[in-house]
């Protein structure tokens, strides 16, 4: 017997959102707009300046990582779907 809901386990069976590959080096744009963002963030809220900027360098790498995960693995059918 489930604890949980029935309706949880039909948002558990939905398939990821496909999501176009980034080059695995930031473009100048990208980094454009990370600064952009960063000051905005620094204008708004200063002292969550670093907190931003380190947690947007984490997912900037998670993101370059996954890119090239699935570049080198093409047979990866969830390496697709990133």
């Amino acid at each position: 017997m489930s604890t949980q809901p029935e309706s949880s386990f039909a948002a558990d069976k939905k398939s990821p959102p496909h999501i176009s590959l980034p080059n695995e080096t930031p473009n100048s744009s990208d980094q454009q707009d990370d600064q952009q963002f960063l000051d905005e963030v620094s204008r708004q809220a200063p002292m969550m300046r670093a907190t931003y900027e380190n947690e947007l360098q984490s997912v900037n790498s998670y993101i370059r990582d996954a890119s090239a995960y699935a570049r080198e693995n093409p047979a990866d059918e969830d390496a697709g779907n990133i």
